[in-house]
């Protein structure tokens, strides 16, 4: 995995590619930052670091689950066309 730089313009376009809204004002950032944001759904998240936001998206715990569970029934409907892995 190539290395990254964490500007503010990286932090700018993934708060843009996920309608995030950026909370407060940041001097100097790096992987470790702390980020306050509000994520698509309304919800203040303030315990992702940039690091993980540019791994996972600017997304609340609540939306990142739910992301991922429609990934999995997608998934299960491509490779073996149920829904529910008990199926």
């Amino acid at each position: 995995m190539p290395k990254h730089r964490f500007t503010k313009e990286l932090l700018d376009e993934i708060l843009h590619r996920d309608k995030g809204i950026l909370i407060g004002t940041y001097e100097t950032l790096n992987k470790k930052t702390k980020i306050s944001f509000t994520c698509i759904c309304g919800i203040t998240e303030n315990t992702r670091d940039l690091g993980r936001i540019y791994e996972k998206g600017a997304f609340c715990q609540k939306c990142i689950y739910s992301n991922a569970n429609k990934k999995r029934i997608q998934t299960l409907k491509e490779s073996y066309n149920i829904e529910n892995i008990s199926q």
